[in-house]
């Protein structure tokens, strides 16, 4: 785990603890206010906090339930003024490996002529520079000013409140612009649409391997997550402070980051899913698959995977794409920071030209294990497409080396595959998503979507799920408040002649 995953999971609880109201409304003090308790009507920077947690047993008149609310809220306090230190040394650290890659990557596209791919992006990125540039000042400012906060002058914490605050350069200027950026308007394309165009080619052409290009989006996305993470932290800090800021205001902020983030969701999977698509080419020569080809394809569609001698290999073996899980846990990381918060992403992946129609519409839902509850998803989203395969050399599919006869005809726009993302969250509204074991409700049959005859069976019909789907355990409490899992939709990993891959 890298110091950026860390530090937002650190200040994302944090955040989650500073936006509860009813320990605020119960104590008249902001949990999370870390300015505010430092500096706050004190004449020394730091006697509040230091007496306080041992004053709450004896002076407590609110619930225990809020007791323990602001208890908690006040140990993220002291952590983050001993962790701060770290963070405020490791970024930069981090930011510097990313500023390799992109240098590596300028590199590599110039071997194979695609310089302007790099410049598309690079113009977008310079814009966001600067408002990435100005929250790190702010917040390494705050961080110098608490972890010295006996020695800090109040009217130097007044002045950090008031550029905070000010509308027209502080942090709210650059939060909104950094999320305009990532989600792209009308014709201004995503930053992640033009980092990803920019290296896909590099991963199809076999320069860089599919793992590393996804490890590098995810490292770039982490970077602007942070600066929007941070940014937040100062609204926060800053209405906690100010006494003319209604006490709202700060979990309205909260609250405000959370729905942003929500919306940034989808378009970071979907930029992703090219570069995992370019792998299942990349480095293919016509003597063979390479390792990386099928492994890029197995998390496109974990049902290529299978058992020697399973009398059926579709319900043989099942285990979520590693690749996919990890960049679903980064967005968890960020959003899923409240104890009760509890979260299940199911991914479906489905041909172009295979009942599609049906598909883009589907209603997706999970029952538990027990039977006494179906939950519906908050939000299902098909993610743009169709992706495509990119073309390797050679022409009929064996030639091509792709390891999994579902993609055999992705190779064009038109004939891409799509991916639909479904999110099942704590929202009671949906049938809530309760402490225990969940399985994908079995669509076989249901809704039009019958078995069917495709390409991929001379003999047989193929099911819209494989038997190893809805068996899956999807599983979240509070040791784990999130799960995921991701499918091909009418997959059959068997080629024409009946041999397995």
């Amino acid at each position: 785990m890298s110091f950026l995953d860390d530090a937002i999971s650190n200040i994302g609880r944090g955040l989650a603890q500073s936006a509860v109201q009813a320990a605020s409304d119960a104590t008249g003090m902001d949990v999370g206010g870390t300015l505010n308790f430092l500096f706050n009507g004190q004449t020394t920077g730091g006697e509040q906090l230091a007496t306080l947690q041992s004053s709450l047993q004896s002076d407590w008149s609110g619930t225990p339930e809020q007791l323990t609310a602001l208890q908690n809220g006040l140990a993220q306090q002291s952590q983050t003024l001993s962790d701060i230190g770290t963070q405020l040394t490791s970024v930069a650290a981090s930011v510097g490996a990313i500023s390799v890659q992109i240098h590596q990557i300028s590199t590599l596209l110039t071997q194979i002529n695609q310089q302007q791919l790099f410049q598309s992006w690079q113009t977008v990125d310079v814009a966001m520079s600067g408002y990435l540039a100005a929250i790190s000042t702010s917040y390494a400012t705050y961080g110098k000013y608490v972890l010295a906060a006996s020695e800090t002058d109040g009217t130097l914490v007044q002045d950090l409140v008031v550029t905070i605050l000010d509308p027209n350069v502080g942090p709210a200027v650059g939060i909104t612009a950094i999320h305009n950026l990532i989600m792209g308007n009308g014709q201004a394309q995503s930053v992640l649409q033009l980092w990803s165009a920019m290296v896909a080619p590099l991963v199809s052409g076999g320069l860089m391997d599919y793992r590393e290009a996804v490890q590098q989006y995810e490292a770039y996305y982490k970077q602007l997550a942070y600066a929007q993470l941070c940014g937040t932290n100062l609204l926060m800090e800053a209405y906690n402070y100010d006494a003319e800021s209604s006490s709202t205001l700060a979990a309205g902020a909260y609250t405000d980051y959370k729905a942003a983030l929500l919306a940034q969701e989808d378009m970071f999977i979907r930029w992703m899913v090219p570069l995992v698509a370019a792998g299942v080419v990349g480095g293919v020569t016509t003597n063979g698959i390479p390792f990386s080809s099928a492994d890029a394809a197995v998390q496109l569609n974990p049902g290529v995977q299978t058992l020697p001698g399973a009398a059926d290999p579709g319900a043989s073996f099942y285990a979520a794409s590693p690749v996919f899980r990890g960049a679903e846990s980064l967005l968890a990381s960020l959003s899923v920071t409240d104890p009760a918060d509890r979260r299940v992403v199911v991914h479906m992946a489905y041909l172009a030209g295979t009942n599609g129609s049906s598909l883009g519409s589907l209603h997706l839902t999970m029952t538990s294990l027990d039977g006494e509850s179906q939950v519906s998803p908050v939000t299902s989203t098909r993610l743009g497409g169709p992706y495509f395969i990119p073309l390797a050399p050679g022409g009929g599919f064996r030639d091509r080396g792709l390891p999994d006869m579902n993609f055999a005809t992705v190779t064009s726009p038109q004939n891409g595959f799509y991916v639909k993302r479904f999110v099942f969250s704590d929202d009671v509204s949906h049938g809530g998503l309760a402490d225990t074991q969940y399985s994908l409700d079995n669509l076989n049959g249901i809704n039009g979507l019958v078995a069917l005859q495709t390409y991929l069976s001379g003999t047989g019909d193929v099911p819209f799920m494989n038997d190893n789907i809805p068996q899956n355990v999807l599983q979240v409490n509070a040791a784990q408040p999130f799960d995921f899992m991701n499918f091909l939709a009418y997959c059959e990993p068997v080629d024409a002649i009946g041999y397995p891959w």
